[in-house]
């Protein structure tokens, strides 16, 4: 599991996969390993000195691209597997900007390197 803090300014997404226990903020990844390989190029070992920076922003470019093409509903996920929703998707790009945040920002408490 790969965990940060969770943001202040939010309230913290907890969607399947997703937890907060003691002050972080954990996403289990491996439950998202093929949506993962399949949108945001992440395959393998992830570390978030800069895997997360680029994995946040496939994501973000995902969902955007998703939006403006009028794709952005439920039936969406039907095309992965792993994924049951919506809120899922928004929060692994929330998540992986979150921890490239924390590790920008110095946070040597928190793991950094995940195995998918």
């Amino acid at each position: 599991m790969l965990g940060c803090s969770p943001p202040d300014y939010l309230e913290v997404p907890t969607p399947r996969g997703f937890t907060v226990d003691e002050g972080t903020w954990r996403c289990d990844i491996a439950r998202f390993e093929q949506f993962l390989a399949a949108v945001g190029g992440v395959e393998g070992s992830l570390e978030c000195d800069g895997d997360c920076y680029v994995a946040g922003s496939r994501l973000e470019g995902f969902i955007a691209q998703r939006q403006a093409g009028g794709e952005w509903n439920e039936s969406l996920t039907e095309a992965y597997p792993d994924v049951e929703s919506l809120a899922e998707i928004e929060a692994l790009a929330l998540f992986f900007r979150t921890c490239q945040a924390d590790r920008e920002q110095g946070s040597a408490s928190l793991p950094g390197t995940l195995q998918v």
